[in-house]
């Protein structure tokens, strides 16, 4: 087994990470309070708890993939699909991020174009790609990128594509159809230098696709599938994905839906052996006291995971739970922490329109659940 020089992370989980989720100036949080003020007023709690996680086993399946030379549009009945799962996954319990027609109630913002230009020589522009050109995409595209020197994997709302020479070149894959029928939508993706390879999720209507794949062979997956069955519950759906990395395994974190329950779900996939396509033993929790967890991008040996909506400290708006989970470990900690409340924003509450009325609501989609978070010296990795 491979192993990597692991090193002690500096989590950025706290107002920093709320204020990029939060997608609003820090002003706005704690009735005006800076971010300095609000950062000060973050104190911690006693350990809240620990539990010994569950396990579960899955299988893998190789796949090759059929390969585009350009992005292929998908079917009717593909598109059908599509919709028939996001309209369920909409009516399902607290938000999903409904765009509302309604014009905004609040001030005016300047639009971009009134803003300073920006100075010759402030940034350089590398590559400047349109992805998929011409080929299905939805409005919504939340866009995920894996980057392993010369190969790139790109996805989005419903297209999949790799570059094997930094992005001057594209190769499109179909992710309606590579594992199976039944997409949705979502998709993130990360790579993992150490290994070579590219992990990618996909969301279908009632379960999860977790492939991996060498960064140089991007159209050869290795894929697995879990449902809500495989991990405790008969049946159900999920949402809002996100993926990152510790020196031996892959997390997963994801909102799974069950009647009138939302939990949040977390999942970690032991990298050697998904990358040997065999039978995975991986373990997973679900909480309904939480929603929305949210991991660290760059951790070592311990994953911490984050979510700003929870029970503790009097709901959403009002309290942190920060999560850790070691490797060499089976159980995993909670703690909670006491923060200065702010309007938690949902169910595209937020209100903003440009200044001269022709974007109604800059905020349409905008929530207040954590979207990206990170160890210091280490990018965050979203897909909002």
């Amino acid at each position: 087994m491979r192993t990597r020089r692991a090193r002690k992370p500096i989590i950025t989980f706290g107002i920093a990470a709320l204020g990029a989720a939060l997608a609003v100036p820090f002003t706005s949080l704690n009735n005006g309070a800076d971010a300095s003020t609000v950062r000060a007023r973050v104190t911690p709690t006693a350990t809240s708890g620990s539990a010994v996680a569950n396990t579960a086993s899955a299988a893998g399946h190789m796949v090759q993939a059929k390969v585009y030379s350009t992005p292929p549009k998908l079917t009717n009945a593909q598109l059908g699909q599509i919709k028939k799962s996001m309209d369920e996954s909409e009516d399902a319990p607290d938000f999903r991020g409904k765009q509302s027609s309604t014009p905004p109630t609040g001030p005016g913002t300047s639009p971009p174009g009134s803003k300073p230009a920006v100075a010759a020589g402030d940034f350089m522009t590398l590559r400047n790609t349109t992805i998929p050109a011409g080929g299905t995409k939805s409005a919504v595209d939340e866009p995920s990128t894996a980057n392993s020197g010369k190969y790139v994997f790109q996805t989005g709302n419903w297209y999949a594509a790799y570059s094997n020479n930094i992005g001057t070149n594209w190769s499109y894959l179909n992710p309606a159809t590579i594992f199976g029928s039944g997409f949705c939508c979502d998709q993130v993706t990360i790579s993992d230098p150490s290994y070579n390879r590219t992990y990618w999720l996909l969301q279908y209507g009632n379960h999860l696709t977790i492939a991996n794949a060498r960064n140089d062979t991007l159209s050869s997956w290795c894929s697995y599938t879990v449902t809500p069955a495989n991990i405790g519950q008969p049946s159900g759906s999920f949402d809002y994905n996100r993926i990152a990395l510790t020196s031996r395994y892959l997390y997963i974190t994801t909102n799974m839906y069950v009647g009138s329950t939302a939990y949040a779900t977390v999942m970690r996939w032991p990298l050697y052996d998904m990358n040997q396509c065999g039978t995975v033993n991986y373990g997973y929790f679900y909480k309904n006291t939480d929603f929305s967890l949210s991991p660290v991008q760059g951790a070592g040996d311990t994953m911490f995971l984050g979510s700003n909506n929870t029970t503790a400290s009097g709901g959403a708006g009002n309290g942190f739970r920060l999560y850790r989970w070691a490797d060499n470990s089976g159980s995993y900690f909670w703690d909670d922490r006491a923060i200065a409340p702010y309007v938690y924003m949902q169910n595209n509450t937020g209100q903003c329109a440009s200044a001269n009325g022709v974007v109604l609501n800059w905020c349409q989609r905008t929530d207040s659940r954590m979207s990206g978070t990170g160890v210091l010296g280490a990018p965050a990795v979203s897909n909002v």
